[in-house]
């Protein structure tokens, strides 16, 4: 179970930062017509953890504060390798 929600989570990360390297919005006027939301639910097609985890009704990790904070994340952690 913890493998499943791992490589979901990976999914989801790996998701916003193909979003946020191409330039495009990640996060719409709401939840359903997001970019992220439209990239998931084409890659639960093919991850079936994901799909899995999509279909939860608590702890998806998908609100706009946390996405923000994963991009936030991201940006620090590539900006760590631009100074070392």
């Amino acid at each position: 179970m913890v493998e499943d929600a791992r490589k979901a989570l990976m999914t989801i990360i790996s998701s916003v930062q193909f979003l946020c390297q191409q330039g495009l919005a990640v996060c719409g006027h709401s939840v359903n017509d997001s970019s992220l939301t439209q990239l998931l639910n084409l890659r639960s097609q093919d991850v079936l953890e994901l799909k899995a985890w999509l279909q939860r009704t608590f702890y998806r990790w998908l609100s706009r504060d946390i996405v923000n904070e994963l991009i936030k994340i991201m940006s620090h952690a590539g900006l760590h390798e631009l100074i070392k």
